[in-house]
């Protein structure tokens, strides 16, 4: 479903939509740096919301916001576990940041499916691991 928003969404984003989100994103930095957990999840949920604020489809962006949210907990414990996926969920974000300024959406599209495929993967391994 993000790939779709994403696609329909990105070519419309304004300049001041790119500022906005670079801010979202420097405060999801800063709160990963920090390890502040109780923020770092509603700003990636702010990011990828406000990615697909020019979709025109509020059905899927409700249940896009909804699987965000319900899946806190399990991205909590994923990004407060493995290191290395904290730096690249900020790297993907600023990727995709990057793809938008240079108006390259359907490779912005792709990544989206890359980054939410890698954090399914990883909550997969994390929770077959703590039920074992």
């Amino acid at each position: 479903m993000e790939p779709f928003l994403f696609r329909r969404s990105a070519p419309f984003l304004t300049r001041e939509d790119l500022n906005a989100l670079k801010q979202i994103q420097a405060r999801y930095e800063t709160s990963i740096d920090t390890l502040d957990m109780d923020i770092w999840n509603e700003l990636n949920t702010e990011f990828h919301m406000f990615l697909y604020r020019h979709a025109r489809s509020p059905r899927i962006v409700q249940t896009v916001q909804t699987l965000l949210v319900e899946c806190d907990r399990h991205t909590r414990i994923q990004l407060s576990s493995i290191l290395g996926d904290r730096e690249r969920a900020v790297a993907e974000h600023a990727e995709l940041l990057r793809l938008c300024e240079t108006g390259d959406f359907e490779e912005g599209a792709r990544l989206m499916y890359r980054h939410i495929d890698h954090i399914r993967d990883g909550l997969v391994a994390l929770l077959a691991s703590q039920a074992g």
